[in-house]
């Protein structure tokens, strides 16, 4: 795998672009091993399922960087991890879902 630091910064760019279908490649191709490990990139792949339409992948994903937030006591990619993880409940019609992801991060 390429450097870290480097795979987030481009994983970062991509999406700032709105380029999430190659974001989900990019990853897959160069951080793959590393998803589950690194909230921020967890962040980057679920939002970037959530942005395609794939709600399950990109709830898991979601959850995935909020647990690791959690435990590493980072707040960075948490309370955007609730955010889209709420509003993707919304979109599937789950109004306590995502009512309970925007109260938790209060």
């Amino acid at each position: 795998m390429a450097d870290a630091g480097a795979v987030l910064e481009r994983a970062q760019a991509l999406a700032a672009l709105g380029y999430h279908q190659e974001l989900v490649r990019y990853l897959v191709a160069h951080a793959r091993s590393e998803l589950a490990g690194s909230p921020d990139l967890a962040l980057l792949y679920g939002t970037a399922h959530a942005r395609l339409g794939r709600s399950a992948e990109a709830a898991r994903w979601l959850e995935l960087a909020l647990q690791g937030a959690r435990a590493r006591g980072e707040g960075g990619p948490g309370g955007p991890a609730l955010n889209t993880g709420g509003g993707g409940a919304f979109v599937e019609g789950r109004v306590l879902g995502a009512v309970g992801g925007v109260s938790k991060r209060r």
